[in-house]
């Protein structure tokens, strides 16, 4: 696997884990001591943020989908910006499941090589009309 299939493994397994409430298999896609920026709050290490991040998620599971990844790596670091938008549980509708969109932003992440595989050291989530979160470096022109 190269280094962009193996990023790309990594935001879809971000996302299937989180929707799956798979918390400590989860915890481990980040660094020892990993910073996480969501919602104005900041969390520094990797048992913090499992137990912020577990804490705030609903109780019914809803779905993240990210796309449109952009990566620059260098070696054993990359920088990578994913779209992502949020789906919220809103019930039982006609066909089983509904789903509302509950969030539309972006990921700001630095990430490390760790053996064969890529782990984030730094995520900060932007929702969309929000000003970049501190310490977050701007999506590349080109």
């Amino acid at each position: 696997m190269d280094d962009d299939q193996g990023i790309h493994r990594l935001m879809t397994v971000y996302s299937q884990l989180l929707d799956d409430c798979r918390w400590e298999e989860w915890a481990e896609l980040f660094t020892d001591d990993a910073v996480f920026t969501v919602w104005g709050k900041v969390h520094r290490g990797r048992a913090e943020i499992h137990e912020a991040i577990s804490a705030i998620q609903p109780a019914l599971p809803g779905k993240h989908v990210a796309f449109a990844t952009v990566l620059d790596v260098a070696g054993d670091e990359a920088l990578a910006w994913t779209d992502f938008v949020a789906l919220a549980d809103d019930g039982t509708g006609e066909w089983g499941r509904s789903y509302k969109v509950a969030t539309v932003a972006r990921y700001y992440d630095r990430l490390t090589r760790h053996g064969d595989h890529w782990r984030f050291a730094r995520r900060d989530i932007r929702m969309a009309g929000d000003p970049l979160p501190e310490g977050a470096i701007p999506t590349p022109a080109r």
